[in-house]
């Protein structure tokens, strides 16, 4: 992936970054605070864009041909078993997540249970597959530009952090 610089847009100044946390160009980062501003009501609040560069090899980038629109556990399952159907593991723990019981849960409820129990099994999948990247074609933020979802962090290297109003 020839790409020098990456970008994470947040609410707050970050100092590592977690797995499954998303990169994209500098647009997708201000429009992504933009957008927490407005869903958290924090329009006064200062947001930071982080520019980072990601040390990765090509091979440990798992390519998706769309984006998954979310930022939940079930939406990568979903766009993994869309991506690859015959890969029989990524259809099983997308089946898992969703079949989840959610009786007497809202939607909130429903998607904190998913996210706390698919994230985990993503990860663990992933990561046995010897990836460390998950990249999409962004249509939500800077539609049409590339996007990277980290599995391993510590591939990730902080530059820069940017005040943005």
């Amino acid at each position: 992936m020839n790409i020098k610089y990456w970008f994470h847009g947040s609410l707050q100044k970050i100092d590592t970054f977690e797995p499954f946390s998303h990169f994209g160009s500098l647009e997708s980062a201000k429009e992504r605070v933009q957008k927490k501003k407005i869903e958290e009501d924090k329009s006064s609040s200062p947001s930071f864009i982080h520019k980072c560069s990601i040390t990765i090899d090509e091979n440990e980038i798992l390519f998706l041909t769309e984006d998954w629109l979310s930022n939940r556990a079930q939406s990568l399952a979903r766009a993994l078993k869309e991506n690859f159907p015959s890969d029989l593991k990524f259809v099983e723990i997308w089946k898992e997540l969703r079949d989840l019981p959610s009786s007497g849960m809202d939607n909130r409820e429903r998607t904190i249970k998913v996210n706390e129990i698919g994230y985990p099994k993503l990860l663990d999948e992933l990561r046995m597959r010897n990836l460390k990247a998950v990249s999409y074609k962004n249509e939500v933020e800077d539609k049409g530009h590339i996007s990277i979802v980290i599995i391993t962090p510590d591939i990730i290297h902080i530059q820069e952090v940017i005040e943005h109003t």
